[in-house]
């Protein structure tokens, strides 16, 4: 019995020690967020979670929950945020205007304080981070830059029924009345397809640019930025943007006001309403885009 129990001690110190070899020669992988240089880990924005550590998935700039459904990236450290020292309106280059808009222009009524109800009028208020007032939560601002933009419906309706589309304000905060506006929107295409985005305005009233952008890394500096895709730089009435074959990913739909070579610090403000949709036949029927 007490052989017996030796070479059971024995038995169970080499299982345990084999064990223990096993373990440590167990693989400990390490990650790089090096993806320029192949060293990241591929990703897929459905995993869960995507990433190790404090690694977020990105392909370019679009990370997290911007990406597409089942959309592959790399896991990288998340990207620093747009230099907010930089103004917006110089955030999104829309191209050279050449058409500017030369009839009476009356006042939009959109800067300074209500007389009757001692309100600013443009509904929005920046440095309030919990603002009560519907007008100003609907409006959903500041949405200037690619973070905050705000989310269009994914996916997109294709061929829907006219309608008025949203309504909205290229306007300045009260704390800010020089800084010009810019409004940011985002959708997602899931598939290559024709869309038309529709921005319906009166330029009596002030002059507005639509932009359609996307974000690339800039080849000489390497710092992610909205490129200009196509733009409607036009000075008439309403605005259109028809982007016949769309390759799958995120856009942005930028729309500012307008200023002029006679007063280049002084930027346009005007009320619209915005439509984007995808189509199989549809035009922009009433103009072009501006063909920038």
């Amino acid at each position: 019995m007490r052989i017996l129990s030796v070479l059971s001690a024995v038995g169970l110190s080499a299982a345990a020690l084999s064990a223990a070899v096993l373990f440590s020669n167990c693989y400990k992988p390490t990650y790089s967020d090096q993806a320029d240089a192949g060293m990241a880990f591929r990703c897929y924005s459905s995993d869960n979670p995507p990433c190790p550590g404090n690694l977020v998935c990105c392909d370019g700039r679009v990370c997290g929950d911007n990406l597409m459904a089942n959309q592959e990236g790399w896991c990288v450290q998340p990207p620093e945020p747009i230099d907010m020292s930089v103004l917006p309106i110089d955030v999104w280059e829309f191209g050279t205007k050449t058409m500017y808009y030369g009839g009476a222009v009356m006042d939009p009524l959109l800067t300074g304080t209500d007389p009757d109800t001692g309100k600013w009028r443009c509904k929005r208020d920046d440095t309030n981070p919990n603002p009560t007032d519907k007008e100003i939560i609907r409006a959903f601002e500041p949405n200037d830059l690619p973070g905050a933009a705000i989310g269009l419906t994914n996916p997109l309706p294709v061929d829907p029924p006219p309608s008025a589309g949203s309504s909205y304000e290229i306007c300045p905060d009260k704390s800010a009345p020089s800084v010009p506006d810019i409004d940011v929107f985002k959708f997602k295409l899931q598939t290559p397809q024709k869309v038309i985005i529709e921005l319906k305005y009166k330029v009596t009233y002030g002059d507005l640019d639509v932009g359609l952008f996307r974000i690339v890394k800039d080849p000489d500096t390497g710092v992610e930025k909205p490129q200009r895709v196509l733009a409607d730089l036009t000075a008439k009435d309403d605005a259109c943007i028809e982007a016949n074959n769309l390759m799958a990913g995120t856009y942005y739909v930028a729309i500012r006001g307008t200023n002029s070579p006679e007063k280049p610090m002084v930027y346009s403000m005007n009320t619209y309403t915005l439509r984007v949709y995808g189509t199989t036949t549809g035009s922009c029927t009433a103009k072009k885009d501006g063909g920038i």
